[in-house]
């Protein structure tokens, strides 16, 4: 804080202290004016520090999860860089918290309190912090319990599970694959109907400018037919007949889609909502099959047990998600022009894995969608390293060492798509509004 012109807190107590009425029995008396004028000047001069500090975290954040590859999991990083990653963002966000801090006990100290902006203070989630940075400090410690839950709890007894070959059990793991099925089907309808909709948009942005343009197309054709049939050839008077014919079907076409643009729309809204109610069916339906007591060894239970216990390690990062889009951590809606959604619809895998990218569309389903997304690759690794075990004759502590090693990596990865595509625009969002 101090590199970037912020004065300690004590030096700017003293300073505004110095200007604190006094009365020494006669005259010397500080104005009420001038005071107020040296607390102004303080503010304006911190206001400037910390839109300056704020403006390189935000500068740093994006570079630390700027990708120049370009690849499809812009996130496939070794071990290594994972921590690296995370330490650097987790960096920024305490720097962001100091500086809040930092900020408000000044403005209190000198009588400039303000309200802390969009936050909730009635949540009891914030007894203990009472600024926006507290959300993503959090964020990182759910972040981590979750890899720690999921690899040194969750995995040993599911290990157990895959080995038994219980039907009860293998029912949990097919449920997890339906349902990520079923999403992706859903997300794939989504981007269609959002794709007509932009097609919709840009019919009525220009459908006169394109009527006009193929009409004075065809008046120039006809001019041209006009003048030199005199002296063209069939095959030039063929052309022109040709091109004259293709600009009166163009604007047939035209005039056809922009008198059904209503039915369109009307559909489309239908189709959305009917995707949407889809999707809320899924997440309704998977906590339906969540009800079962707790504290029983997961050996012992079926499926119910064991989709509980997968679930568990999310419960702390989805409420901290939930804070983040009540406090306007919003996504934004991507754009058919976007090349971003383009290529995601051209890519060939699954929408899912781009949950974030298109969270605007999926307003809160995006965290159940990506919750079933990493649940269903960590099955899917297990079960595959589980019955490649039996030919390499591993036992149950060289398999979960091994196991844990790529589950872990595997997490990560998610883990960091999670920071880069949620929780780092969310904190840009709130360093601009800091401002």
């Amino acid at each position: 804080m101090q590199s970037s012109g912020l004065l300690r807190k004590e030096e700017v107590i003293a300073y505004v202290q110095s200007g604190q009425p006094k009365y020494d029995g006669t005259k010397n008396v500080r104005s009420q004016g001038e005071l107020e004028d040296k607390k102004d000047k303080i503010l304006s001069i911190l206001n400037l520090a910390v839109s300056l500090l704020y403006d390189e975290v935000k500068q740093r954040v994006v570079d630390t999860f700027s990708d120049s590859t370009g690849g499809r999991h812009q996130y496939n990083m070794l071990h290594n860089d994972f921590g690296s990653t995370f330490c650097e963002f987790e960096e920024q966000v305490e720097r962001c918290n100091l500086v809040a801090e930092f900020v408000n006990d000044v403005r209190h100290c000198i009588g400039k309190d303000i309200p802390s902006v969009g936050i909730n203070m009635d949540h009891p989630k914030y007894y203990s912090e009472s600024n926006w940075v507290y959300i993503f400090k959090t964020s990182f410690l759910s972040c981590k319990d979750l890899v720690r839950q999921m690899t040194e709890v969750v995995l040993p007894d599911l290990i157990r599970s895959a080995v038994s070959l219980n039907s009860e059990v293998m029912d949990a793991f097919g449920l997890i694959s339906q349902i990520r099925g079923s999403i992706d089907t859903a997300l794939e309808h989504l981007v269609e109907v959002e794709m007509e909709r932009a097609s919709l948009i840009e019919l009525d942005q220009n459908y006169f400018f394109k009527v006009g343009l193929i009409t004075e197309q065809q008046l120039a054709l006809e001019e041209a037919a006009l003048k030199g049939r005199d002296h063209l050839s069939w095959e030039e008077a063929e052309e022109l007949a040709s091109q004259e014919e293709a600009c009166r079907a163009q604007l047939d076409q035209l005039h056809q889609t922009w008198n059904q643009r209503d039915v369109r729309t009307s559909s489309l809204l239908k189709r959305e909502a009917d995707i949407k109610n889809a999707l809320v069916s899924m997440e309704l339906h998977f906590q339906s099959l969540l009800g079962v007591k707790e504290e029983k060894e997961l050996r012992v239970l079926g499926s119910k047990a064991l989709l509980a216990a997968l679930v568990k390690p999310f419960f702390d990062l989805e409420s901290i998600d939930n804070m983040l889009s009540s406090s306007g951590g919003s996504f934004a809606v991507p754009s058919s022009k976007n090349p971003s959604l383009r290529n995601l619809i051209n890519s060939g895998f699954p929408v899912s894995e781009y949950v974030w990218k298109v969270g605007g569309l999926l307003n809160s389903h995006s965290f159940f969608i990506w919750k079933i997304v990493v649940l269903d690759s960590f099955l899917d690794s297990c079960i595959h390293d589980v019955a490649s075990s039996v030919d390499q004759n591993l036992g149950f502590d060289q398999l979960l060492s091994v196991m844990k090693k790529k589950l872990e990596i595997q997490l990560q990865k998610h883990i960091v798509q999670y920071l880069k595509e949620r929780v780092a625009p969310s904190l840009l969002v709130w360093l601009d509004k800091e401002e």
